[in-house]
């Protein structure tokens, strides 16, 4: 059944009955609606070991005096997933839409204020692609949009801004 089809509804999803939809991407599957991950301090000045929910392992660090500078620093890795998360989408749109994608560089670069917390009050992301022939630049641009705006979560979290609350559980 078809839009084309006299009498043919369309659903909210934008399908008309299959739940088919060539534009859509359905990855209820893979998001749970609560996330974790535990940051564990080492012992040492200020590294952090992350463990996801996943179990997924990183560390987190600052630069001396503070920190050994032994991995990367927080507001790196909030950069370093919002460019992955855009561009894990952006791969799998641009692969939805046949885009002969050979390579791609997500660079994200933030400024911040410059007082104490430093907060980034603009960031900026450039999606460096590579091609293996002939885009659709209007796809290509869909893509990236979407990707952004409509897949990321954390993009829309940083963009719309989320409650963030805080407490204490003491241990002895």
């Amino acid at each position: 059944m078809s839009a084309a089809v006299p009498g043919a509804r369309r659903r909210p999803d934008g399908t008309c009955g299959s739940g088919y939809s060539p534009l859509r991407i359905s990855v209820e599957y893979m998001v749970s609606p609560m996330t974790r991950a535990t940051a564990t301090w080492s012992g040492t000045k200020v590294l952090f070991d992350i463990d996801s929910e996943s179990g997924h392992k990183v560390q987190i660090d600052e630069a001396p005096i503070f920190g050994n500078d032994a991995a990367m620093r927080p507001t790196e890795m909030l950069l370093g997933a919002l460019g992955a998360c855009t561009g894990l989408n952006a791969v799998l749109l641009l692969k939805k839409f046949k885009q002969p994608l050979r390579s791609l560089e997500v660079e994200v670069q933030g400024d911040r204020d410059e007082e104490w917390p430093k907060a980034f009050n603009e960031i900026q992301i450039t999606f460096h692609c590579t091609w293996e022939g002939d885009t659709d630049k209007k796809l290509v641009e869909q893509a990236i949009d979407w990707a952004c705006n409509r897949y990321c979560p954390i993009h829309a979290t940083l963009s719309r801004g989320v409650k963030i609350e805080h407490r204490r559980k003491d241990s002895h």
